[in-house]
């Protein structure tokens, strides 16, 4: 299976409280994009490991172990929480940043002027 790091938490990110202070014990939950259903991360660039949901962040507010958050390239919705779980942010509709395949479709040239012509699809899942 395709992960990739998340743009929220993605890799050694800190969490602070709306205050600045750090957000020990804070909870990271993590849904399909406009909904409350949950929706699995991962721990591993390989996505065999999954995180705990909601996942919750060390006295440093970092994620915990590897401090990474992979995500499939399914849109995800994520909610972050105080311990006592009171709402400090949520980000909806939250993508993997896929890879992209380039395809040349024409090219073109008569000495001083070159000329391509691309088509760029992401990365299936299943690639």
């Amino acid at each position: 299976m395709a992960v990739f790091l998340s743009p929220v938490g993605g890799a050694a990110a800190q969490f602070f409280t709306n205050t600045g202070a750090v957000l020990t014990g804070g909870k990271l939950f993590s849904y399909a994009a406009g909904t409350t259903t949950p929706q699995v991360t991962y721990s591993t660039s390989t996505g065999n490991v999954a995180r705990t949901n909601p996942i919750i962040l060390d006295a440093a507010g970092r994620v915990p172990d590897s401090g990474e958050i992979w995500i499939n390239l399914s849109s995800y919705k994520f909610v972050l929480k105080d311990s006592p779980d009171v709402l400090i942010a949520t980000w909806d509709n939250i993508g993997a940043s896929a890879p992209l395949i380039f395809s040349l479709d024409d090219f073109t040239g008569n000495g001083s002027t070159t000329v391509f012509t691309l088509t760029a699809a992401p990365v299936s899942e299943n690639a």
